[in-house]
């Protein structure tokens, strides 16, 4: 298997040789089997682990499911081999009925053995795995592609300061990128009709498999229906109130919705920016995706970017998600004043960004930044680059290269 590596690994690599289980979370599809692969080529190849002291189990065969929910302790009777460290790797640990049962004595009990797990559901391994396992456990969540990636999964490379040809070789791949989204399958397939096969495929199998079985909704139709809802509204802020007249459901059948919706990666909850912190969890927050092909598959609409009256909304969904590769979700947030004038982004109380899908020829005051004159403010655009008295503008690829280097 051709193996394409991941920027996340550069975040599990310090916790390789430390104790804790190694849980990595994210959405069907994203690339997380993938992702323990490579765990296991870079564990032999930078850590001189030999290939035979590396066990992986499928938790959808049921066999092996079924003996280790039986008894944890069953996991040494798959572990022949050298003696010394075993690097035991479980694919969908969900699976099991008490997943955090199974965690606590594999860690407590078997220090020779390290483990990997992937769960593709938040929501059921936040029900399975209810007892604390701090100190036995480190999370990582697996999105689907960035840019960068989808870059070189596609076997594409650009330099820091592109041509006038390579940059618009860049717009197109970004177009792509905003209408498919970072699917690994997804984007090494090269029909866009495969695509959005593919793209529909992961919606149904999202509504029988996470949905039917894991979350038991009763008004199946009623979380379709807002699933669409919330796919046209990206960007907007999330009024419960009209959400639940449109669709006929109470307020709290539509914060059990939502609520499954977050915790199984479709929906990204962005919380306003307040100097009160119980401001920022309380007041009105705004609604994101987390992958562009997803919503657009949801929405039904592949059209290219140029026949699209979306393009803004989708281009700053895409900047919130390479936000997302860099930060945690609880350092960003949007700022509204009273005359209802936005930033898109406020990152960890010292950066301001504005998302524009625009091309500019010259500056333009934007007084709202006066507001955090103290931060490092941008308006990211498609092809501007000038620093001003109180923001910087600067195109998106080189907002990408920032992200990437980690300058901010």
């Amino acid at each position: 298997m051709n193996l394409i590596n991941r920027e996340i690994i550069n975040k599990i690599r310090p916790y390789l040789k430390r104790k804790e289980a190694i849980i990595i979370k994210g959405m069907r599809q994203s690339g997380k089997t993938s992702l323990l692969l490579l765990l296991q080529k870079y564990l032999i190849k930078n850590y001189k682990i030999k290939k035979d002291s590396i066990y992986f189990f499928d938790l959808e065969e049921i066999e092996i499911r079924e003996d280790l929910n039986s008894n944890p302790k069953n996991i040494a009777n798959y572990l022949p081999g050298v003696k010394g460290k075993k690097y035991v790797f479980i694919d969908e640990i969900q699976y099991l009925d008490r997943p955090s049962n199974f965690i606590k004595i594999i860690v407590d009990h078997y220090p020779f053995i390290k483990l990997f797990a992937t769960g593709s559901s938040s929501l059921d391994i936040k029900r399975k795995i209810q007892d604390s396992l701090i100190g036995r456990a480190a999370y990582f969540q697996l999105y689907p592609l960035n840019f960068i990636e989808f870059l070189n999964f596609k076997k594409e490379y650009f330099p820091s300061d592109p041509t006038k040809i390579q940059k618009n070789r860049l717009d197109k791949l970004l177009g792509e990128y905003l209408v498919y989204g970072g699917f690994p399958a997804v984007v090494l397939e090269k029909q866009k009709k495969a695509k959005e096969s593919l793209l529909k495929n992961y919606i149904n199998l999202y509504i029988t498999k996470d949905i039917k079985n894991l979350a038991e909704i009763e008004n199946i139709s009623a979380f379709n229906n807002l699933t669409k809802v919330l796919s046209s509204q990206i960007g907007n802020l999330l009024n419960k109130n009209e959400i639940s007249n449109t669709l006929n459901i109470s307020h709290q059948t539509l914060s059990r919705y939502l609520d499954i919706l977050n915790y199984t990666f479709i929906t990204i909850i962005l919380h306003p920016y307040f100097v009160n912190i119980r401001s920022r969890l309380t007041k009105t927050p705004k609604i994101y995706m987390y992958d562009p092909g997803i919503r657009n598959a949801l929405i039904n609409n592949f059209n290219d970017l140029k026949f699209r009256n979306d393009k803004g909304e989708l281009f700053e969904n895409f900047l919130l998600l390479e936000l997302l590769f860099r930060y945690d979700l609880f350092d960003l947030y949007f700022y509204r004043n009273t005359k209802q004038n936005e930033i898109d982004f406020i990152v960890k109380d010292k950066i301001a960004i504005e998302a524009k899908y625009k091309k500019y020829k010259e500056k333009k005051v934007f007084r709202v930044f006066d507001k955090f004159s103290e931060y490092d403010n941008y308006i990211v655009n498609l092809n501007y680059n000038y620093k001003s008295s109180n923001v910087r503008f600067i195109d998106w690829w080189k907002f990408i290269q920032i992200l990437k280097n980690k300058k901010f």
